[in-house]
């Protein structure tokens, strides 16, 4: 609870896991009445409800009711991501989302100006971000993709600025795509499919440099603030984390396939095969990690160069050091790495209220101590 001086006690954990459970099986209850409510509306409007001229929802006057159902199962399939770690039920909410979504057509939503065009333009790729989420976390394809010409819902729009969407679209699908790549080395021998292999590798490796380098170029408007400022600079930084995400693989068989077609090392395959553990981050936490431990071992370089008395393998981090100051320079630069893993633990420390993310957050703990002290 927001005034718990001590939210990690095991009391406090169970009292917000029962009320968790408690507020996810209301929400799943109102679900299920709401879809049944829904056949009778149906009837009343048409086979095909317009929703333009659906009642509001009282949780915002831009949002059409029968969409309530929608946004739910999205919000409950995170609950069962980042507060159980069940991603198979991720999977299921996800995925009855996506048929409620289209049920009601949101796929094809009208391009239109009504007052629910952008609600509904959001639900949908909402919908969809979260369906390649969980096919992303279980290494299966998702039951429909991005590309499908059925969709024909616009992209939602911040003031005029279209651009994030697509982007984070794009980086959902590259990670899809290696995963797809991956069960194909799991199901057979490099032998036989070396050449496919290479070539979709190598596609892969291209499609992966393009979407980069469109992240690395993003520009939208930035002379506003508030929730939608917000929401476009997240969405960049998110598809960024999912293109730039690095995954060593297990498998010695990748790197019997390589690029030299091209002059690209072998080893550009080793990001095609997902984790194993822990599935159950969310990827945003994975890159503070990432970030965390790159931090943590960048200290203890920058440590035992100070303690040699030989800097010259840290020069390129400092700013235009010179043999009078390079000491001044590396004490600074360890100061705002500490800073840095400091305010990495706290984002980690926080986001520890989920379960799913509290063995995470004890491992940052011990070797920000280990670390530090």
């Amino acid at each position: 609870m927001p005034e718990d001086a001590d939210p990690m006690r095991e009391t406090a954990v169970k009292l917000r896991r029962s009320y968790s459970e408690l507020y996810a099986q209301s929400a799943l209850a109102g679900v299920e009445s709401c879809l049944d409510e829904y056949e009778h509306m149906r009837a009343a409007f048409s086979a095909d409800m317009d929703l333009s001229q659906a009642p509001q929802s009282p949780l915002h006057s831009g949002l059409p009711l029968p969409v309530e159902p929608v946004l739910a199962l999205a919000l409950l399939a995170t609950y069962e991501y980042v507060q159980r770690s069940n991603i198979a039920k991720m999977r299921a909410r996800a995925n009855q989302a996506l048929t409620t979504a289209m049920d009601l057509s949101l796929h094809t939503a009208s391009t239109g100006s009504s007052e629910y065009s952008d609600a509904l333009r959001r639900a949908w790729w909402m919908v969809m971000f979260v369906v390649y989420q969980s096919s992303i976390l279980t290494a299966s394809p998702p039951i429909i993709t991005v590309d499908d010409p059925r969709i024909t819902t616009h992209f939602p729009e911040f003031r005029g600025c279209r651009e994030p969407w697509p982007l984070l679209v794009k980086s959902q699908k590259a990670f899809i795509n290696s995963c797809c790549i991956s069960r194909e080395l799991a199901r057979e021998s490099v032998e036989s499919q070396h050449a496919s292999l290479r070539d979709q590798i190598q596609q892969l490796y291209t499609f992966i440099c393009e979407v980069a380098a469109e992240a690395d170029r993003f520009r939208c408007v930035t002379n506003y603030s508030g929730a939608e400022a917000d929401a476009s600079r997240n969405l960049w930084a998110m598809s960024r984390a999912l293109i730039h995400t690095h995954l060593s693989s297990p498998n010695p068989r990748l790197s019997d396939i390589g690029l030299e077609a091209d002059g690209k090392a072998s080893g550009t395959a080793r990001a095609l095969r997902p984790s194993r553990s822990p599935r159950e981050l969310p990827h945003l936490a994975c890159c503070t990690l990432q970030g965390f431990y790159t931090i943590s071992m960048l200290l203890s370089k920058v440590r035992r160069a100070l303690c040699s008395g030989d800097l010259s393998s840290c020069y390129y981090l400092l700013d235009r050091p010179t043999p009078a100051t390079d000491v001044q320079d590396t004490e600074r630069l360890i100061e705002e790495l500490q800073q840095s893993l400091n305010a990495l633990s706290a984002s980690i420390r926080a986001d520890a209220v989920f379960e799913g993310l509290a063995a995470a957050a004890r491992e940052v703990e011990d070797t920000l101590s280990a670390t530090i002290d």
